[in-house]
Order: C-alpha cells, then structure tokens, then sequence
C-alpha cells in the first residue's frame, strides 16, 4: 500500500497518525455493532464496561479510573443516560456528586454485546500476532513517558532550546536607552502605576544606574532586544537588582533565567558578596524564578524599599556562597 501525506510526514505528525488509526478502528466498529443489530456506540464501551465490573461509581471516579477528562465523561453519561443504559442519582453525603450505575436495560445490553467484545479481543490479538508486534505494549511504554514529562514540556523545551541557542546577553549601550525604557514600562504599566522612582530610573539610566557603579544587560535575540535587568550599587558589597523583565511575547522560554544567571555572574565578577531585590507578590513567576535561584526573602536594606509604594517583597542571594 502506497503511504499517505500523513504516514510520509513521519514522528511529527504522530498525532495525526494515531487519530487516522483511531478513526480506522472506530468506523470498523460502527459497522459491526450496526449489522449485529446492537444499538451501541464505541465511545461509551470503556464507561460501559468499567460500570459492569464495579458496579455504581461517581463520575470523578470514572474519570480518575479511565484517566479521561471529567467533561469528556460526563458527555458520554449523558448519552447513555439519554438511551436508558445508566441511572443517575445523587451522592447522600455530597449532593454535587453524580453517581451512576448500569440500568436493567444497560445490564442486559452488557450481557448480550459480550459475546461480540470476545471476538473483538480475539481479532485483535489476531492483528497483533500478523503483524509481529504488540501496539498496546508500546503505548503503554510512550504513556509512561509522557508521565514523567508531558508532550507539551517537551515541545515547549525543544522551542526554549532554539530561542536560547540565538540568545546573546549584551552590556547596555545609550544608543538602547529607549528599548530599555520600552521594555519596563511594558511590564510596568500592565501590572501598576508607573511611579515617580521608576521613571528616574528608566528615563534617566546612564545617570542614575551606570554612572552610580550600576549595570544593565539586554537579552538580545537574532537582533531584537526582548529582556533586560539592571543592578543598583547599594555598597561594595552588595548590589541590587532590578527592572528585569521579557517582552510578553517570548515569556516562558528560560530568557529571563538566562538574564538573570547573567546579572549573578557580573556581579561577583564586580565583587559584591550579596545580591537583593524587591518584588511584588503579584508577579508569582518572577518569584517562583528568584526562589530557584536561591533567593530568600530578607529584611537587608534595601535602595527601593523607600523609594516605592506598590507593595513588594524583599528577597536576597548570598553571592558569596555561589560556586
């Protein structure tokens, strides 16, 4: 058999291929319900099943069991409800709790349709043994893989890898002062009131942060700039960031782990033995980044704390306990 669009395009189409497969077996299986005159669809045979084996269960309890979704099973309640093949009643002890079990209807229709699931099973393990493999074996293999790390965190990984690959860190030049500006006010604005201190910093940085001992580092990728942090001298010892952030677009990509990784670096090439920050507890990633770098919240003193009226959190690094 020649091989379609689909089989051609190989790994990256494989849940297009899965589905034309599914598709495959599910048309296969109308048609035969349909000439052994049973008035059954193969989406319900799973909760079917299960609900003959275990007796009455709640629909969270299915959905658990069958490890489909609690809407998806609900769907199919409703469908079997509709042909009079379950009953529905109400948990005593939580009234938001749907219960079912297998109607008088649905028992019998279980019973009669076995003889036709024997001959599926057997005609699969047929298929299995023609084709010199065991499909379900192998699924449950990837299903488990997927367990440990999910198809999303893996694509979503393979992305962070290509944006990082062409990911440079780059000292701050005047020539960026207005992306710089561009870029916190972006953050700013969505999330406050841009105050009086910020805009000193922002729209005045090569006085109020470089020619102070301060820095600033830029995120640029493939050309564009799409982050950017500073630190803040406090004393020669310590230093303190702020206004970092990533344009909205490329959030959730590890540019901004990247960017911060870079500020720690600079500053224990500077000297400072300890890095503070102030941050809102609005901004949960930010905070859930600072704690995996191993900021702890604080009471040190800090530049901003004064300066800033939107409530915000202090943490700390220990630069000096950094290998």
């Amino acid at each position: 058999m020649q091989p379609n669009y689909i089989q051609e395009l190989g790994n990256i189409a494989i849940a297009s291929r899965l589905k034309q497969f599914t598709d495959l077996l599910i048309r296969d299986m109308v048609t035969v319900y349909k000439k052994n005159n049973v008035d059954f669809e193969p989406r319900w045979f799973t909760t079917v099943h299960l609900l003959k084996e275990a007796g009455q269960l709640s629909i969270t309890e299915i959905s658990r069991k069958l490890n489909q979704s609690h809407v998806a099973i609900n769907q199919v309640a409703n469908a079997l409800e509709k042909n009079n093949l379950i009953k529905s009643s109400k948990d005593n002890l939580d009234s938001r709790k749907r219960l079912i079990n297998l109607s008088k209807n649905g028992l019998k229709l279980a019973d009669n349709i076995q003889p036709l699931w024997v001959a599926v099973k057997e005609a699969v393990d047929e298929l299995m043994a023609e084709a010199g493999c065991n499909i379900l074996d192998d699924i449950s293999k990837i299903e488990n893989q997927l367990i440990q790390k999910s198809m999303k965190e893996r694509i979503l990984d393979k992305i962070d890898q290509e944006i990082l690959k062409d990911l440079k860190i780059i000292p701050y030049k005047p020539v960026l002062k207005h992306t710089f500006i561009e870029l916190n006010l972006e953050w700013l604005e969505k999330y406050f009131e841009v105050e009086l201190y910020d805009r000193k910093l922002l729209f005045n940085p090569d006085e109020e942060i470089i020619n102070k001992g301060g820095h600033i580092l830029l995120a640029d990728y493939k050309g564009q700039i799409i982050g950017t942090a500073a630190i803040l001298k406090v004393n020669s010892s310590q230093c303190e960031l702020t206004k970092m952030t990533v344009t909205e677009k490329y959030q959730g990509h590890k540019v901004g782990a990247k960017i911060l990784s870079a500020m720690i670096d600079l500053a224990i090439k500077q000297g400072y033995k300890k890095m503070t920050l102030l941050t809102s507890p609005k901004l949960i990633y930010a905070i859930k980044l600072y704690k995996s770098f191993g900021f702890k919240e604080s009471h040190t003193s800090s530049i901003l704390m004064n300066e800033i009226s939107r409530p915000s959190i202090l943490f700390e690094l220990e630069l000096s306990k950094i290998n």
